[in-house]
């Protein structure tokens, strides 16, 4: 994540000597850079498009990435700046995916063990669950109960003076 502050004269967001130069290729970093706030196409502000030229991907506002950001959907370098956003973005998404199937969660009880001496730790114990499933027991139940009194044959009026 960037931040809003400037470097020299230049909003970090938008800044490709520490987005991409830096980052991406002296760092390696093959994710996703993100970012909360852009004044969209705003000369002199958080520029949307200064920012996805220099290496941004995600903007959590609504006002990052609209029609009106100042991004030109014509320009052939918006577009490929834009195509390796979406690229950067599906790889931060399949790499997340992969990393959580592929993880080995005995070794790092193996590390927390070794480094806190902490010994047989015990699962904790969802009681969310079970409060989830007593309140759908008692919705069904409800509905049954309602459903019954709802399609329950009605006493006439001689039967119940009687």
């Amino acid at each position: 994540m960037s931040s809003f502050n400037n470097l020299g004269s230049i909003w970090t967001g938008a800044n490709h000597a520490l987005l991409t130069d830096i980052l991406r290729t002296e760092w390696g970093f093959r994710g996703t850079v993100i970012t909360d706030w852009s004044m969209g196409g705003a000369p002199g502000t958080m520029n949307t498009r200064q920012g996805l030229r220099a290496g941004k991907d995600i903007w959590l506002n609504p006002m990052g990435f609209t029609l009106d950001s100042g991004v030109d959907t014509s320009d052939p370098t918006d577009i490929a700046c834009s195509r390796r956003a979406a690229h950067n973005m599906i790889y931060t998404l399949v790499d997340t995916i992969h990393y959580y199937n592929t993880f080995d969660r005995d070794s790092l009880d193996t590390i927390f063990n070794a480094t806190v001496g902490v010994a047989d730790r015990a699962e904790p114990f969802a009681w969310w669950v079970i409060l989830l499933v007593a309140i759908d027991v008692v919705v069904v139940a409800g509905l049954g109960v309602w459903t019954f009194f709802l399609f329950k044959p009605r006493k006439k009026a001689e039967d119940q003076q009687q």
